[in-house]
């Protein structure tokens, strides 16, 4: 029986226009990159995503020391970094090791050690001083300590918060690396503020330490005395990168990815 198709619609004929335009329209999106020229670029469609990527795991796994050689990286060929850091744990010798004098001004740190604001306050300084250095990559180290200060009991919310208006006023116009702390166990891990957090970034890496080597297949073998630091894509927005297996990290001489298979 053929359907009558005849649906009562309030619809004019002037503003048919603006409706028949969504018909078949191309829904894939490519996300701008801001490319490192590092190993990275290769596992993770080209690039640093314009908008928020967030560094998960917990202290020790190499989150800091990532976007520090990712923040190099941008300077080494040319751009602008904005670091800023409100963890007393930074190593600022690795950060600025074997830059040169143009280098080191393109690298531009700020220090929210001394006094720490409330987080709205913290993101209007980042975005002031974003204007004034003209980044091409913000570094948040970390999420969870700057916008940590708060007048409530429970700080997540304010977290939250916070990272959802840095989300909101900096995603499209240049990329962001976030370090948050882990909140969770086990396989059900997420970043400080919540899962809505998580829904929000554009990329997530998470990140951690196994006690095991690799064999020459690359396949995993538990040590007591090997450690393997690794990264997991478990997020791309847009669906570019390389979420299939972990990745095992090696910083020196340059930082690069090998494929890890269970």
């Amino acid at each position: 029986m053929p359907i009558n198709h005849n649906f009562e619609t309030k619809i004019t004929k002037e503003n048919e226009s603006k409706v028949l335009f969504r018909l078949n329209r191309d829904v894939t999106v490519t996300a701008k990159r801001l490319k490192t020229n590092t190993d990275f670029d290769n596992v993770s469609g080209g690039g640093l995503p314009f908008g928020l990527t967030i560094l998960i795991g917990d202290p020790g796994t190499g989150k800091s020391r990532f976007a520090q050689e990712m923040a190099r990286s941008v300077v080494k060929n040319g751009g602008i970094v904005l670091y800023a850091y409100a963890e007393s744990t930074i190593d600022m010798q690795t950060l600025l090791r074997g830059l040169s004098k143009e280098q080191l001004i393109r690298m531009q740190t700020a220090n929210f050690l001394s006094y720490l604001p409330k987080w709205a306050e913290a993101l209007e300084q980042i975005k002031f001083l974003l204007n004034t250095t003209k980044a091409d990559l913000l570094v948040v180290d970390s999420l969870t300590t700057l916008f940590s200060n708060t007048t409530k009991a429970v700080e997540e919310a304010d977290v939250r918060s916070a990272i959802f208006d840095l989300k909101q006023q900096l995603a499209d116009k240049l990329p962001v690396i976030g370090i948050s702390q882990i909140r969770g166990q086990g396989m059900f891990t997420y970043p400080a503020g919540g899962r809505a957090v998580d829904h929000a970034s554009d990329m997530n890496i998470e990140f951690d330490i196994l006690n095991a080597k690799l064999t020459e297949n690359n396949k995993i073998v538990k040590s007591m005395t090997d450690r393997l630091y690794t990264i997991e894509i478990t997020k791309d927005k847009y669906g570019q990168s390389y979420t299939a297996h972990k990745l095992m990290v090696e910083y020196v001489p340059n930082i690069r990815f090998t494929k890890i298979s269970d």
